[in-house]
């Protein structure tokens, strides 16, 4: 449920729930000509709103429903984030909170990203949506603090972390507040039916039956698949099931609410024998619903960001190449060897995940007459053909050149995978290589971007 007041007389009710200034004009606006959008120049308004940070595919917004907004810092607050943590430094005020806590916002909200003025407009992340909410001061909230609560202080539940930092005795009844992956899940695989006398293990498909302290997508999707989002084994996670999935011969995926506190115990005997057996949480009872279905659910296709026409683009005459990239990307040289040219397209939500453009001598391809020999820079996990173009999203853009190519999938780091896009032509290879988080640090908001960029790469003669 979203709180939210307005304090004194500061928030001008004209058609907006924002302060505009230098908009009083009285004059009328002549029939023929369209009414002028008005410009939010950065002020410090006066509305306030008391409700939880979340980040949702790299956006930062306040609230948890639908009616969540993006939070807009102004240019003069220098915010940083590193994991789960918030740093705000503005004015005289030096503010720390964490990802999912209660904190008070004051600003005003703007229905559209046109009516700020220019330098606000470059602080706003590119494929991030509105509605927005531009800050004007935060800080933490208290228990008793939060609408509805008395001065007595909210019971505190743990969270998924919390319990398992510190566990509780096998069988022993805590409760917990989680999100639950399999929440409005479109696939649903349940795994091989057991033995009669077997009890299955609800652990052949966590992807589906995840508790996390946060919402992450169980599904990626990539310029030319689609891939489960592996779960880490250091990352905080429980496997949900039900006093049903205990009896043998019975294989049944939970039915429980997205976001909710649960009420059950670690360590039941019965999965005693599964993997991760120390992770299986044994549902025994809902205790409080916050959210029943997630508010946006998984999407197995890509839409085009919707500023996408407006994206700048980079262009190498040498090379031969052009490619669009967000307007708050950097372009950056890279000094490598064995290439013709690098380039990092870095975006300020994935500092440590850039784009790489590579141009390799000689042309990528496989030889028919000999599919065993497979070229380098196709080595990896496995590849697969693409053509620009095909996807939802490469249907919406224009111009397409239809180029053919490789995508190939590669180890990565603990935590991460790499994909790379490969096109030949000119005697070249032109490589654009993603490196992207997965687990609870999966972005779908980051491979939609790398998507866009392309279906957008085209070269100066096809």
């Amino acid at each position: 449920m979203k709180h939210t007041r307005t304090l004194g007389l500061l928030v001008l009710l004209m058609g907006f729930t924002l302060s505009v200034v230098g908009c009083a004009a009285s004059e009328k606006t002549p029939a023929n000509e369209p009414t002028p959008m008005p410009m939010v120049v950065v002020t410090r308004m006066a509305a306030l709103r008391i409700e939880p940070l979340t980040m949702v595919d790299g956006c930062l917004r306040v609230g948890d429903d639908e009616a969540s907004n993006l939070v807009v810092w102004p240019p003069d607050f220098e915010v940083s984030i590193e994991n789960d943590i918030i740093r705000v430094l503005y004015d005289d005020h030096e503010v720390e909170v964490r990802l999912g806590q209660v904190v008070r916002l004051s600003g005003g909200e703007v229905r559209s990203r046109e009516a700020f003025d220019e330098r606000t407009r470059q602080q706003i992340p590119a494929g991030c949506p509105g509605p927005y909410w531009l800050v004007g001061g935060i800080s933490p909230v208290e228990e008793t603090e939060r609408p509805g609560t008395s001065a007595t202080p909210m019971p505190h539940n743990p969270g998924v972390a919390d319990l398992l930092r510190d566990p509780a005795a096998p069988g022993e009844t805590v409760e917990v507040d989680a999100y639950f992956s399999g929440a409005g899940a479109v696939l649903s695989p349940e795994g091989p039916i057991p033995r009669p006398d077997e009890v299955a293990c609800p652990t052949w498909w966590p992807l589906d039956a995840a508790l996390t302290d946060r919402q992450f997508p169980a599904i990626l999707v990539l310029p030319n698949a689609i891939t489960n989002n592996t779960l880490p084994d250091d990352a905080p996670w429980l496997v949900a099931t039900q006093e049903e999935a205990t009896k043998p011969g019975v294989r049944r995926a939970p039915q429980l609410p997205y976001h909710a506190r649960l009420r059950g115990h670690l360590g039941d005997s019965a999965f005693a024998h599964c993997p991760h057996a120390d992770r299986i949480f044994l549902v025994e009872e809902v205790v409080k619903v916050y959210e029943k279905e997630p508010s946006a659910p998984a999407a197995y296709q890509l839409e085009l960001p919707e500023v996408y026409a407006n994206w700048p683009r980079h262009h190498d005459a040498d090379l031969g190449y052009s490619l669009p990239y967000p307007h708050d990307w950097r372009v950056e040289s890279l000094a490598e060897p064995d290439v013709l040219s690098a380039i990092a397209l870095r975006a300020p939500q994935w500092p440590d995940n850039p784009v790489v453009v590579r141009v390799h001598d000689g042309e990528t391809r496989l030889d028919p007459a000999d599919p065993a020999s497979r070229p380098p820079l196709l080595e990896g996990m496995g590849y697969s053909p693409i053509q620009q173009g095909l996807t939802s999203l490469g249907e919406k853009v224009r111009d397409s050149q239809r180029l053919t190519g490789y995508q190939v999938d590669r180890e990565a780091d603990p935590g991460q995978r790499e994909a790379a896009i490969l096109f030949s032509a000119q005697g070249r290879t032109y490589e654009l290589a993603l490196r992207y988080p997965i687990g609870l640090d999966a972005s779908q908001l980051l491979l939609t971007t790398y998507a866009a960029i392309v279906e957008g790469f085209r070269l100066d003669t096809p």
